[in-house]
């Protein structure tokens, strides 16, 4: 007799901050969304943001059946996270510095909180939903207000020492580049992440008045985002195709790098810029040739993530269902 999963008869709540926006979902056994929350943030405060994330859980889990609840919510803010303790130790394009988010938000729900980095989680949900039948190595790499990768080798996410491995956003690509606000120089954050696509494009509209940028932040350069850029990009925009070519020869570098470091067979291209920029993804997987290694990355598919703004959140869950079994036995739960 076989026997089939009631994959409906339990659900997970995850939740994963995403560019001033939480992501709450709660998913079935499957690990597939069956319902989910927003909540804005107006600052990136910590404080604002745990109540934001507390209110938008119990909004959820007043929709849902209690009684089906898995008793832990897995969280996926930005930057360096203490997993062993659940603490935000710095997220520095968000000002944060140890912040106990996981502490916090169980003060406010009364359920157990598993912590871990929005990109980890976005290695899980891709390794979970895109590539476990077939692919045991993978990169996520998100890109946005700040630039982080999680790592999957032979299919479990790898954390580090003090669970800070994959901070891609930190390694140095320009050595005498801008000052990054952790202290060095250069950082790939400082060159690609949103406020650096905006400021790019900004110092170049100084050179190119004709572009129709300066129309779309209606003569306001300041006020121009990164969004923008890339949108015009994707229409043809001279300035601000030369802004995406620049910030995609930095992103090639470092995406060279771990496929000759962690020889993946998959590198996901993440987060709110790549998300919105085919092109920037296409550009990385065309020339990343001439960096990487040929054997490494003989093997490697650098793709778009499929699994939108939701993927830290749905990798949050699916760190709560793979621990499900500890759950039900009262066990420690594995990270």
């Amino acid at each position: 007799m076989l026997l089939r999963q009631n994959e409906s008869a339990a659900y997970a709540i995850g939740a994963s901050l995403y560019d001033y926006r939480w992501h709450v979902v709660a998913t079935d056994l499957a690990g597939i969304v069956i319902d989910r929350e927003q909540v804005d943030l107006a600052t990136p405060d910590a404080e604002a943001a745990v109540a934001g994330l507390g209110d938008g859980i119990q909004r959820l889990r007043q929709r849902l059946d209690p009684q089906r609840m898995l008793p832990l919510i897995g969280i996926g803010p930005p930057g360096l996270v203490d997993v062993s303790s659940d603490v935000v130790k710095s997220a520095t394009d968000l000002g944060w510095r140890d912040v106990p988010i996981g502490e916090r938000i169980t003060e406010r729900t009364g359920v157990p909180c598993a912590v871990v980095n929005r990109s980890k989680a976005g290695a899980l949900a891709a390794y979970w939903h895109i590539a476990r039948r077939t692919v045991d190595h993978l990169i996520f790499i998100s890109i946005g207000t700040g630039v982080s990768a999680g790592i999957v080798q032979q299919g479990r996410l790898l954390l580090g020492a003090n669970s800070s491995a994959g901070e891609l956003g930190h390694i140095t690509i320009v050595p005498d580049g801008p000052r990054c606000e952790c202290g060095n120089r250069g950082c790939l954050q400082e060159l690609i992440s949103e406020r650096a696509i905006a400021s790019g494009a900004r110092a170049a509209l100084r050179r190119n008045p004709d572009s129709v940028l300066l129309e779309i932040c209606g003569h306001h350069p300041e006020t121009l985002t990164a969004f923008q850029v890339l949108d015009a990009a994707e229409r043809g925009d001279a300035v601000a195709l030369s802004v995406v070519e620049t910030i995609s020869g930095y992103l090639t570098v470092a995406v060279a790098n771990l496929i000759n470091l962690f020889n993946p067979q998959l590198i996901i291209l993440g987060g709110p810029v790549a998300e919105r920029s085919p092109r920037l993804v296409a550009s990385v997987a065309r020339s990343v040739g001439d960096r990487a290694m040929a054997y490494p990355l003989s093997v490697a598919r650098i793709v778009s993530n499929e699994l939108g703004p939701e993927a830290g959140a749905v990798g949050t869950a699916v760190l709560v269902l793979e621990n499900a079994p500890r759950l039900i036995l009262q066990l420690p739960i594995y990270r």
